[in-house]
């Protein structure tokens, strides 16, 4: 007689950017220890496969490697309070003692806040751009490039197709050498309205209370919390 098989429960959420409901499961001790090991290297990168990894194993029947960045930072806080608490202790920086405070946060009342932005960008009259928003995957693949290769490569990542009157391309079918010269063609303008759409998609955040001593007494603060690192 074998050992007993353990039933876990599952869980819905809307993914942001795609209003798709899918359903997950808590993460288990073997979730737990693919975190545990990408913690330890003190690698970024590491601790973004093994969160990609971990939503893989938990999601139903769904692959989360090309959803947006902001839809797997929600999805990984959602899968936390799921799977060991919904509330976590967190530390904050105050600006004005200029130490950390720690604080407790209710994981459940995480929101993903913001529209995405519009996503076709007008090059000149003839021409316009599709973009997507960056996945955790192309963050990974820019790596250390220095800031002006990475903010171009990004660019590159982020367009999905070109339309010309009544032609439609897809930048990834064209060589590397053809992108680059594409990128390199465009106005300025073109080019700050792509970072700017960059710049203004969803994010995780939530507003928090806690308190600071301040000549004796206690004084009451507020912060934002955005982004995952600001979560752990």
């Amino acid at each position: 007689m074998g050992l007993p098989i353990i039933q876990h429960p599952t869980f819905g959420l809307t993914i942001p950017s795609t209003k798709e409901e899918i359903r997950y499961r808590p993460f288990l001790v073997k979730e737990e220890k693919i975190l545990l090991v990408a913690q330890q290297t003190g690698q970024p990168d590491e601790f973004i496969k093994a969160m990609i990894q971990v939503l893989n194993n938990c999601t139903m029947d769904y692959s989360v490697d090309k959803l947006a960045s902001f839809d797997i930072e929600y999805m990984f806080l959602k899968l936390r309070a799921s799977s060991v608490s919904t509330l976590a202790k967190i530390q904050v920086w105050d600006d004005e003692t200029e130490d950390y405070v720690q604080i407790e946060v209710d994981l459940d009342k995480v929101e993903c806040s913001g529209e995405i932005p519009t996503n076709i960008i007008d090059v000149n009259d003839d021409v316009k751009l599709q973009l997507r928003p960056p996945s955790f995957t192309d963050l990974l693949v820019l790596g250390d490039n220095d800031q002006m290769s990475e903010s171009i490569d990004m660019v590159t990542r982020v367009i999905e197709k070109i339309y010309e009157g009544e032609e439609v391309y897809e930048l990834k079918d064209f060589s590397e050498e053809e992108q680059t010269e594409f990128i390199n063609s465009l106005p300025a303008e073109a080019f700050q309205n792509i970072q700017n759409f960059l710049t203004s998609l969803p994010s995780v955040e939530m507003e928090v209370d806690y308190k600071i001593k301040k000549n004796g007494k206690n004084k009451n603060k507020k912060t934002v919390l955005k982004g995952l690192n600001d979560f752990f």
